[in-house]
């Protein structure tokens, strides 16, 4: 576990060092002595915090929302709504 998640008032930001091959946390905001130091994971739905770093946040406090599709499930959809399926597809992975 690295830090935990303050999307609300976050007290410190990483990068990653390529030089030093080594995790950096700075400091935003002024953070007294014994508080817990939080980053922002981002703005991001649950199932993208539980799918990438392992952990929720109380639905009241979700940023986002996810929806997952097939491309196959797009196509179909366009086509049926009349548009260009083929340069649709091009743009799916």
């Amino acid at each position: 576990d690295f830090c935990n998640h303050d999307a609300a008032r976050p007290g410190a930001h990483q990068t990653w060092d390529l030089a030093e091959d080594a995790m950096v946390v700075t400091a935003i905001r002024p953070i007294a002595a014994g508080e817990e130091v939080t980053i922002s994971y981002g703005p991001l739905s649950n199932p993208v915090l539980l799918r990438t770093y392992g952990f929720t946040v109380p639905s009241t406090l979700e940023a986002g929302c996810t929806c997952s599709f097939r491309g196959s499930e797009i196509l179909e959809e366009a086509a049926a709504a009349g548009w260009d399926r083929e340069a649709l597809a091009k743009d799916l992975p």
